[in-house]
């Protein structure tokens, strides 16, 4: 993993990527196992080998030939991750403190919390508005859908070229290519809701396992139940922050086709036709401005990256140095 080399942001604490050591504390351990299971972490289990090691409650200590403490000077990040459940609200909230060390010896921290409905696709009461609105939205969307067809197939009848040739003369323009552009990212966040629910499926299920299994159960056979619990809330985590970003950027292009309602009417075209004869104008002025803002974030960042200064630390990487160069603009 590489170093950090500012302060970390929610991109750096929401992922885990191919965590090395892991040690898992469960609720239903006494104070004693706990106690004794973080002392052996911390000295490698120098206090409980004994003999033969058996005793040692921390397993990837022991695995080291020889053992060896689970924090040493090669690491990096560590992660304190847990879940806690609201059963009111049926919202899962997985909280993860994360502790980044620095080869000087900084200790950067940061705490993340990604919570998520466990029940938002069940067909509940508390769901039935937003199912009837979805609805309509599917609706809307196979009108579309089918009026493109019909346009596409009006085209090709009516002209005298090839089919190909049809299409790029009389249908291909800005207005449709909004349309298909919408049907396509509609398209897909359909296909990510449609995992999300299946990802939102599978960590009921894990959650209703571990409700019912027996307490009695072996500690190994039960620590492999909470790790598939906690790697189903990791992966619907996952799922629903991809369908998040996807349908923030729908409403953008539900504005595009805003616009061409716009250019329908005469009156309101005004606004459409403006922006079309002001277009160089616009193309003129937004290449420099483009410029000066990818200038002004490339020397912030290059100057914080050469001074490491904590006044240079929001443009320490190129999105928040837009997002700083846009609000001093």
């Amino acid at each position: 993993m590489e170093e950090l080399a500012f302060e970390p942001d929610t991109s750096n604490g929401e992922n885990f990527i191919q965590p090395e050591r892991q040690e898992w504390i469960l609720i239903e351990d006494d104070n004693a196992r706990i106690v004794q299971q973080l002392v052996d972490m911390e000295d490698g289990c120098a206090r409980t080998m004994g003999a033969s090691g058996s005793n040692c409650s921390c397993n990837w200590c022991i695995s080291q030939q020889p053992p060896s403490p689970w924090l040493t000077e090669r690491t990096q990040r560590i992660e304190v991750a847990m879940v806690s459940f609201n059963a009111e609200y049926g919202l899962l909230t997985l909280t993860g403190v994360n502790l980044w060390i620095a080869r000087g010896g900084r200790i950067r921290k940061r705490v993340e919390l990604m919570s998520l409905w466990i029940n938002f696709s069940q067909p509940t009461a508390e769901n039935l508005p937003a199912i009837v609105f979805a609805g309509v939205w599917l609706l809307c969307l196979l009108y579309i859908f089918v009026n493109e067809l019909i346009e596409i197939v009006s085209a090709i009848r009516s002209a005298e070229a090839r089919w190909h040739r049809a299409l790029l003369e009389d249908y291909i323009g800005l207005w449709n290519v909004v349309d298909w552009l919408s049907i396509s990212v509609a398209v897909v966040v359909l296909v990510l809701w449609f995992g999300l629910a299946t990802e939102a499926s599978n960590l009921q299920q894990q959650l209703g396992f571990l409700q019912t299994q027996d307490a009695a159960l072996q500690r190994a056979v039960r620590l492999g139940h909470v790790a598939a619990f906690y790697e189903a809330v990791e992966a619907v985590c996952t799922e629903e922050k991809r369908f998040r970003l996807i349908l923030c950027f729908y409403p953008m292009l539900l504005l595009l086709r805003l616009f061409k309602s716009f250019a329908a009417q005469p009156r309101l075209a005004v606004v459409t036709d403006t922006i079309k004869l002001a277009s160089q104008d616009l193309l003129h002025f937004g290449t420099p401005a483009c410029m000066m803002c990818a200038g002004s974030t490339a020397a912030p960042q290059t100057a914080a990256r050469v001074n490491a200064g904590f006044a240079w630390n929001k443009f320490g990487r190129c999105v928040h140095g837009r997002l700083g160069v846009v609000t001093i603009v």
